[in-house]
Parts: C-alpha cells; sequence; structure tokens
C-alpha cells in the first residue's frame, strides 16, 4: 500500500517522537492527532485509519474508513459489527495490558485474603481490632477466561503456591495450568476455585455468562474477582450472593452501569472491593498498545498481514 495517500487519524494528542515514528513507517502519509472529540469528529471523513476510540458518530463519518486500531483489549465500546460490515479491518491491543491487569487480579485478591475492606474501614473509624486473615498460599485459583490476561495471571499466581485452573472456549494444551475445563463445564471451575477471576471478552456469547448458577456453585469461602467487562455477570445475582452468604467476597473494577450509580447497593456491602474500571489504565500499557499499532502499519504499508486481527464471527 503507498503510504504517501494514507490519511491517519489518532483519537489522543501523541509525542513529536510518537510522530517521527510514525512519519518513518508511512512517509509522505497525513496524520493528525487530537484528544478533542469535536476535531477528531471533522476529520474523520477523511481518515483512512483511525487509531484510538471510534464511536457512532465517528464510525458514520468515516466513509473512507480502511482500518481501525484500539487501545483496549475488547471491542465491545465500539460498533464493530458495522465496521465489518463496511469492510473495515480491526485491530485491538491484545496482551498490551496483560501484566497490568494481572497484577490488578493479585491485588484484589490480596485484598479480600487479607481482610483489607474492614481494616480500612477501621482505620477511617479509628479502630484497633484485629481479626485472623486467610492467604493465597494451597489455595486454587479459577480463571475464566485463557487469553493473554489469564495466561500471564497463572504466570504471577504460581510463586504464591497457587493451584490453578482455567475454563475456555476451546479447551486444548495450556501451559501453567493444573487443569483446563471446557466453557459449557464452568460451573465445575466455580466449584472448584478458591479464587475466580474472570478475564472474559464481552460478545453476545458471553452476556450474564456468570449468573446465579456459577455462584451458587462456589464455595462460601469463596471470593470472585472481576477485571474484563461488567456485563459478562449477572449483577443482581451478584449482589444477592455477597448478601445471603453464598460467597465469602468480590472484587470488582468493572460493573454492569459505569460510572456506578451512587445508589448501587454494591457501595455499601462490606465484603466487596471495587475500582473504577481502572486496572488496565498504566502508562506501561499505553505504550504497549502503541507498539502494536506500529507493527501493524508497518504490516500494511509492506502489505504483510497484521496482528491482534479482531475475529469477525468471534467478536474478539
Amino acid at each position: 500500500m503507498s503510504a504517501s495517500r494514507l490519511r491517519i487519524l489518532l483519537t489522543r494528542s501523541i509525542s513529536p517522537a510518537e510522530m517521527e515514528r510514525i512519519l518513518a513507517l508511512a512517509p509522505g502519509a497525513e496524520v493528525h492527532a487530537t484528544s478533542s472529540g469535536e476535531e477528531a469528529l471533522s476529520l474523520a471523513e477523511e481518515a483512512d485509519i483511525i487509531c484510538g476510540f471510534v464511536g457512532a458518530e465517528i464510525a458514520a463519518r468515516a466513509k473512507r474508513l480502511r482500518w481501525v486500531h484500539t487501545f483496549s483489549t475488547g471491542v465491545d465500546n465500539l460498533p464493530y459489527k458495522e465496521l465489518f460490515e463496511r469492510g473495515a479491518i480491526l485491530t485491538c491491543s491484545r496482551g498490551a495490558h496483560a501484566v497490568v491487569l494481572a497484577e490488578h487480579s493479585l491485588m484484589l485478591m490480596l485484598m479480600l485474603a487479607k481482610r483489607m475492606p474492614k481494616f480500612t474501614r477501621d482505620q477511617a473509624g479509628r479502630r484497633w481490632d484485629r481479626v485472623q486473615m486467610g492467604t493465597l498460599q494451597g489455595r486454587t485459583l479459577g480463571i475464566l477466561g485463557f487469553g493473554a490476561v489469564g495466561r500471564e495471571l497463572a504466570r504471577k499466581a504460581r510463586p504464591f503456591d497457587m493451584r490453578v485452573v482455567a475454563a475456555k472456549r476451546s479447551p486444548a494444551f495450556a501451559e501453567g495450568v493444573d487443569r483446563l475445563i471446557p466453557m459449557q463445564e464452568r460451573e465445575e471451575l466455580f466449584r472448584e476455585s478458591d479464587y475466580v477471576v474472570c478475564t472474559l471478552p464481552l460478545t453476545d456469547e458471553t452476556i450474564h455468562v456468570v449468573g446465579e448458577r456459577e455462584l451458587r456453585a462456589m464455595k462460601p469461602t469463596g471470593f470472585f474477582i472481576n477485571i474484563s467487562r461488567g456485563r459478562v455477570v449477572d449483577e443482581q445475582a451478584l449482589i444477592r450472593a455477597l448478601k445471603e452468604g453464598w460467597i465469602a467476597g468480590a472484587g470488582l473494577d468493572v460493573v454492569e452501569q459505569e460510572p456506578l450509580p451512587a445508589e448501587s447497593e454494591l457501595y455499601a456491602l462490606q465484603n466487596v472491593v471495587i475500582t473504577p474500571h481502572v486496572a488496565g489504565w498504566a502508562e506501561e500499557a499505553l505504550a504497549k498498545a502503541f507498539e502494536i499499532f506500529l507493527e501493524n502499519l508497518r504490516r500494511l504499508v509492506a502489505g504483510e498481514n497484521m496482528v491482534n486481527v479482531v475475529d469477525r464471527v468471534a467478536g474478539y
């Protein structure tokens, strides 16, 4: 592909050094970078390539669009079905957030094991109340979805001497786990695990894939952690599980409605740790996502196959 004819739009500001790297890969290309939604909307009409967020308005304007790269792993917040229908290629930043998401999962697991919700409240209330704590050592970690994030989490759980089981749609040999379970048999994973971490992408098939049946299968001493997408979980079933003691607690970086409404019962539950969808928000992850974009730009200009191309059927 002739780089000199390309019009590239990045929907975030970039440094002069980053601009130089883009132009080195696509000499003569017309490149615009802006963090202004209004400006991005006006520039979208002439864009062949958009790197960053593409909402419905931008997608409707971008009639020339041939390729979209998103800095996120999931593409559920993009009008990806419409983009596919128009023949655009969609690539994601799969793998860029694996380390930070795995770290965040472990943080939530440790906070729940070490009773941090209680100690945070005690500190705020100037109380000194000693209680027994739990441990990760010797416990079973269940990973629901075994992509890049799941594999990194399994690797990081090993130094804690945890047993690791995982469930995925197409089970095959997977290094780093003690047992691999087909997704349709996921209740077994919930039944075995002391900690279940959800890393699934949001697709038509995974909406509310975690519901009452799965949560009731868990041990009453078990903890559920979600760092993927809120709609993967039936939130009302989760609230019941937390209030009625089906499970011991939960760590949530994502919820069904974001921002989480002030009236949500989740805020008041003392066995829940909530973070505001920030698990993947780190400079290191953004830098890796930009590297994936640059590699795909190089491949596009060279006529090579891109990496991290989103499957039109699976939606991830």
